[in-house]
Order: structure tokens, then C-alpha cells, then sequence
């Protein structure tokens, strides 16, 4: 049974638009399984809505199930959490666990920066990440034996951390792209999908993306070290450039298509440089689960998804689907002393020491086995990422593939110890 939702958690003092909350805002989570396994979608188009995660919301009806977190509520479990996390801490359920619980203290604080500045909704989710990705140093730095709420300590830190943010942004403005800097480093599906945003026809997209290129082989600037803030093109830049498309029309575009002057090309130019800016993608919280929401038991409305959005899901659960697959049969390859310290470490949580002290070697060599034993994972990673996504293996993509390795090894384990405490309960 759903335990209710503890008073502690609410924010002191509420935010102004909190007291009258409009409905954009997302609805209060009533109940502590929500406040530990559902992650804030925003949208700036959409109300904000909670997606939940059917494998923290099993873990955490496990947790509830003890009688010391059953009795000390959704701010005793969170200070158990951390307290758990801060002995050892690792990207695992217990982080998350904790990442949710502090999604409404982030939200909240992204907020009240906002309603004292002019700011857009889409500038809200935007602040809402800035200060999300900040979490772990949050985690770290808070003191659970002076017995203060984690929560009204988060809403403090995250606005602090908001509000650094904003300033920084608007202390660089003098410095940001000008509309031809912008149009110069976006790329092709970029400026199409900014423009399908912008409600612009089929027809008039595939003239303004063959102008662009034409745009972008012509305007070179003269000043490498100022592309940032490029003034635009000259009038002879703007002939040539609209030269070079009425060239290329007959070859990309309907017959029916009408040839363009100068002044037509920087227009199309201008519009495109709004469109880009007026885009922002649909914005999911860092940590929200990627997961089918059918027959979840929260009330709250799915925004219908656009095409392109159905098309980049889709794209998202197979190239998942195939990194599960790769990284499967690599943990079944390894030796089986190798698969034993990863059961260890990552399926029974134990620690370096305690492993060391269960097959007799001393930590530092159990350290440095669990570290060749995730290298091969992301050398098998790396080897498939090399061959069938042509993707060059540079020190970046390493770190990049070590932090997926370690992703996956945890909601791998995690998913295994779910299914081995409901086989136990059941």
C-alpha cells in the first residue's frame, strides 16, 4: 500500500506562483512511491507531467516494505538514501531514487529564478537542467547528521546554481552568435526539423535548406576568430549566393519553382535564423526513464508526439536495444572470476573491501580487476561503434562509451536484483 506523502517534503517558504499555481505547473506528487520513481517531462508547449519508472517504483515499494522507512516517511527514507549513498557512491537505483525526490526542489528553484526575470517557458526548462546536472555535488556536500531537510537544502542550492548560471549567460550575451553565425554552424536536419517546428510547407523548406547551402559555400568569413558575431554578407556576396541557387534549382526543385534574387535569399535567411531560435526540443528531465507508459498507474496526460518526435523515440529504443545487445554478449564472454566480481560489486552491491575480504585477495587488486573487467565491456563497445556507426574512436567518445558501460551495468544489475526480490516475496 502507497504510503502518504510526507509534509516535510513541501518547499519553506513557497514560491509566490506556487500559491496560485497555474496549470503548466506539474500536479504535487500525493504519494512517497511517486516522489522516488517519477522524473518532471517538460515541454515548452505542454503542461509539465510526471513519467514514471516502473523499476524504481518496484524498488521502492521494497524499501517501504522495511519498518525502519515505513515509519520515517518520504524525508526519512531520502536521508537513508543518501546517507547509503554517501558511504559508496555509484550511479545506481539509490542515485536515482534520490534524483527524483528532488525533482519538484529543482523545478521550484528554476522557477523562482525565473519570476523575478523576464523568461520564457522554454528558458524555464532549460534553467531546470542547468541545475538537475548539479545533483551529485548536492549529494555530496549535504550533511545528514545535522538533520536539516535534504529538500529545502536542494531548493536553496539549486537556485544558487540557477541563478549562477543565468548570470554567466548574460554576462557572455555580448558575445553570443549573431543570425549568420548561427545559420553558418547549425547543420542540415537541424535547420529542416527548426523549420517543420515553425509550421513552414514542405515546398518552402526545400527551398530555404538549398539557399542555406548555397549560403554556406559562399559566405566565408574573412576572421576566423570572429564567427561568433558575423555582420552578414555584402551585396556582392548575396549576387553570388543567389547566383549559385538558381543554378542548383532546376537540379533539386520542381520546375514550377521561380528563380530568386538577392534580397529573396537573405529573407528566406532571416526566417531560418528565427526558426532556429524559436525551436527548442522537446525537453525530458536528465534522468527521466525512457519507458512505455502504458497501464502506469499515475492519471496524468501523454502530450500527443509530433512525427519527428515518433521517429527520434524510435531511433532512441532501437540504438538502446543494440548497445544492450553488444554489452550482453561481451559480460557473457569474460571469465567467469571476472563475471563473479561484477556480480559482486554491481549485483550485490558489495563494497571493494568486501569483496576482497570474500575471495582473499587484498582491495587493491579487486580494484584494479573491476576496472579491466569494465574496459573490456568498452572495448567491445568501442569495437561495434567503430564498425557499424563509423564512429572515430577519440579520447572523447572513449570517456563517452566508459560512462555508458557504466550506465548499463548498473540498470543491469539493478533489473537483475528486482526480479530476484519479487521471485523471493512471491
Amino acid at each position: 500500500m502507497d504510503q502518504p506523502f510526507s509534509s516535510k517534503v513541501s518547499l519553506k517558504p513557497l514560491p509566490r506562483s506556487r500559491r496560485s499555481m497555474p496549470p503548466s505547473h506539474p500536479p504535487k506528487r500525493q504519494d512517497v512511491l511517486s516522489v522516488f520513481s517519477t522524473f518532471l517531462d517538460i515541454s515548452p508547449e505542454t503542461a509539465a507531467l510526471w513519467v514514471p519508472d516502473h523499476r524504481l517504483r518496484r524498488s521502492a515499494q521494497i524499501l517501504l516494505a522495511e519498518d525502519l522507512t515505513k515509519r520515517a516517511g518520504a524525508d526519512g527514507l531520502a536521508r537513508a538514501l543518501l546517507s547509503q549513498w554517501q558511504r559508496q557512491p555509484c550511479p545506481g537505483l539509490t542515485r536515482l531514487h534520490l534524483i527524483a525526490y528532488l525533482q519538484e526542489s529543482c523545478y521550484w528553484a528554476a522557477w523562482k529564478v525565473c519570476e523575478s526575470r523576464p523568461a520564457t517557458r522554454s528558458q524555464l526548462t532549460d534553467l531546470f537542467q542547468a541545475g538537475i546536472v548539479k545533483v551529485d555535488v548536492i549529494l555530496t556536500k549535504f550533511n545528514v547528521e545535522l538533520g536539516f531537510g535534504l529538500d529545502s537544502y536542494a531548493f536553496n542550492s539549486f537556485k544558487n546554481t540557477i541563478r549562477h548560471e543565468l548570470n554567466r549567460r548574460e554576462l557572455s550575451s555580448a558575445n553570443c552568435s549573431s543570425d549568420w553565425s548561427l545559420l553558418r554552424h547549425t547543420g542540415r536536419e537541424s535547420l529542416g526539423t527548426a523549420l517543420r517546428h515553425a509550421n513552414h510547407p514542405d515546398a518552402e523548406i526545400d527551398r530555404y535548406v538549398l539557399a542555406w547551402l548555397s549560403y554556406q559555400r559562399l559566405y566565408v568569413p574573412a576572421d576566423a576568430s570572429r564567427t561568433r558575431r558575423l555582420s552578414g554578407p555584402d551585396a556582392a556576396t548575396w549576387d553570388l549566393i543567389a547566383q549559385d541557387f538558381n543554378r542548383q534549382r532546376p537540379l533539386h526543385l520542381p520546375p514550377s519553382s521561380p528563380a530568386a534574387e538577392a534580397a529573396d535569399i537573405a529573407r528566406w535567411m532571416r526566417l531560418c535564423a528565427e526558426a532556429l531560435r524559436a525551436y527548442r526540443p522537446r525537453f525530458v528531465s536528465i534522468d527521466a526513464p525512457r519507458t512505455d507508459l502504458e497501464g502506469t498507474a499515475e492519471p496524468l496526460a501523454i502530450p500527443t508526439e509530433s512525427a519527428f518526435d515518433a521517429v527520434q523515440r524510435q531511433e532512441e529504443r532501437e540504438y538502446a536495444e543494440a548497445i544492450n545487445r553488444v554489452l550482453c554478449l561481451a559480460l557473457d564472454g569474460l571469465d567467469p572470476p571476472k563475471r563473479r566480481l561484477l556480480d559482486l560489486y554491481h549485483g550485490e552491491e558489495l563494497g571493494q573491501k568486501q569483496i576482497a575480504q570474500q575471495i582473499g585477495k587484498d582491495q587493491g587488486t579487486v580494484s584494479r580487476q573491476l576496472t579491466r573487467c569494465r574496459g573490456e565491456l568498452v572495448v567491445a563497445l568501442a569495437k561495434w561503434s567503430q564498425e557499424k556507426l563509423n564512429i572515430s574512436l577519440t579520447c572523447e567518445v572513449l570517456k563517452r562509451l566508459e560512462a555508458v558501460v557504466d550506465e548499463w551495468l548498473c540498470e543491469h544489475y539493478g533489473q537483475t536484483r528486482c526480479w530476484q526480490q519479487e521471485s523471493a516475496s512471491e
